[in-house]
């Protein structure tokens, strides 16, 4: 995989919340993801599509009931094969990262306690959230992957 690849991947992950971008943090999930590429016996070129797949599912870009649909697609498995896939993502990738989010959050609130009516004001204010900004469709990021061109 390319360090330019990577680099998209890291770009995408900077819009999640910080404790998401934390717990992807702190697993490798891309060596992970390349282990399960080698129970499957997959090419380096299919390798990378797996990777990009993983990569586009937990920065949020695409939906995880696309998932499966998306590798077989884009890493050109059977679709037996991309389900038993998603199952492995699931097992050894995405529920560590979750587990990790969650011990996260629990110390943030208990080092951290936000008071009830900051959280009260943010809902009646209707909930700004104007400074997410746009994100690129997963289309786009995989079209831009796909011919090396940064989005």
């Amino acid at each position: 995989m390319t360090d330019e690849i990577k680099q998209k991947i890291q770009e995408q992950i900077a819009y999640l919340p910080k404790d998401s971008q934390q717990a992807i943090a702190s697993f490798d999930w891309m060596k992970e993801s390349e282990n399960i590429a080698k129970t499957y016996n997959l090419f380096d070129e299919e390798v990378d599509d797996l990777i990009i797949e993983i990569g586009l599912l937990i920065s949020g870009v695409s939906y995880p009931d696309e998932f499966v649909t998306n590798i077989e697609d884009e890493v050109g498995t059977t679709k037996e094969d991309a389900e038993k896939i998603s199952n492995e993502v699931l097992e050894k990738i995405l529920k560590p990262i979750a587990k990790k989010r969650e011990e996260i959050i629990k110390q943030n609130i208990k080092n951290n306690p936000q008071p009830w009516d900051k959280e009260m004001k943010f809902v009646l204010s209707g909930g700004d959230y104007s400074h997410l900004g746009d994100r690129p469709t997963s289309e786009a990021l995989r079209e831009g992957i796909n011919k090396n061109i940064v989005i």
